[in-house]
């Protein structure tokens, strides 16, 4: 979910700055429409100006006129004419000045309203280019702590896998000591039978040892007082009754 959102936030990033891109791109264009513009009014500026230089031209060459037109007062009433028709044309153009210089006047102040209005708009495109930036570090940021949280995971599961080995290792070692001793069980098992089967023999060997010891003893007993000759046999005969007991 974390990472959708950062997706989400950087497409609205993108679509942000393409946004920016396009208005920076239209006030280009109507900041060179603007100085076209002045360029225009500053050409016409000249253009007055020459006027004006032209038009002072003539007061000074009408100025010098009248001291020429006092020595010819029946020629100046044509020239006074002349002459009002002038200052009519001069009134005219004059006032066609003045409209021209209003003009100016207001397109100046249109100009100076224009550029307080870019300008603001240039806060408001640097206040968002902050906000973006603002917007950009804290993904960052976020990227960085789910970055630390991933790798804070795969930590706990490397330990979580180190353990289980260890784990499964030691089961195994375990199992394989079970094994040992279940084998070392059945040894003894079977030792320990044939132990008893040895002690069977063993004790049955005993019984006929004493049996037939207690034979010897009854014959021995039941036999009375013999001859020498007969008493020397005997002991030689004991061997041969003692002589079957041995195989066993």
């Amino acid at each position: 979910m974390a990472e959708g959102s950062i997706l989400d936030a950087l497409d609205a990033l993108k679509k942000l700055e393409e946004s920016i891109k396009t208005r920076d791109a239209e006030f280009k264009d109507r900041e060179a429409a603007l100085t076209e513009q002045s360029s225009k009014l500053d050409a016409d500026r000249q253009a007055l100006e020459q006027e004006r230089a032209g038009l002072a031209d003539e007061r000074d060459a009408l100025a010098g006129r009248e001291k020429g037109l006092r020595a010819r007062e029946k020629e100046l009433e044509q020239q006074e004419r002349d002459l009002g028709q002038r200052e009519q044309d001069f009134e005219s153009s004059k006032q066609q000045i003045l409209a021209k210089e209003q003009n100016l006047v207001n397109r100046e102040g249109e100009l100076a309203k224009r550029i307080e209005g870019l300008t603001k708009r240039e806060e408001e495109i640097a206040r968002r280019h902050e906000e973006s930036a603002s917007h950009a570090n804290e993904i960052a940021q976020r990227k960085n702590e789910v970055a630390a949280r991933q790798e804070e995971i795969l930590k706990l599961l490397e330990e979580q896998k180190t353990q289980l080995e260890q784990q499964i290792a030691k089961g195994r070692d375990q199992v394989e000591r079970e094994k040992k001793l279940a084998q070392e069980e059945q040894i003894l098992a079977s030792q320990r039978t044939k132990i008893a089967e040895e002690t069977r023999r063993l004790a049955d060997k005993e019984k006929q040892l004493l049996a037939a010891e207690q034979s010897l003893r009854t014959a021995a007993a039941a036999a009375p007082a013999v001859a020498a000759a007969p008493a020397a046999a005997g002991p030689r005969a004991a061997p041969a009754a003692q002589a079957p007991a041995q195989p066993m």
